[in-house]
């Protein structure tokens, strides 16, 4: 987002699917079957990001860039 909160879109990266897929069919006729439900396991993911913050404050401490909107076109040392 830019500054005013607006979405600002960038270029796409390079190498970067249409989408992503996942067929599990082959390994729950296995018996597998996922240990928590898409939306349990975002709900865990954003819970432990907001819950975390010095962890990962500390990676943009180091290097700004990490938040840059187009990082891979950054030359990275």
């Amino acid at each position: 987002m830019n500054k005013n909160g607006r979405i600002k879109f960038v270029s796409d990266r390079p190498g970067h699917d249409i989408r992503y897929s996942i067929n599990s069919e082959k390994l729950r006729k296995l018996g597998w079957k996922p240990q928590y439900t898409f939306d349990d396991a975002l709900k865990s993911t954003v819970e432990w990001y907001i819950n975390n913050k010095e962890w990962w404050n500390k990676l943009i401490e180091r290097n700004n860039n990490i938040l840059s909107e187009e990082p891979w076109k950054l030359k990275w040392n």
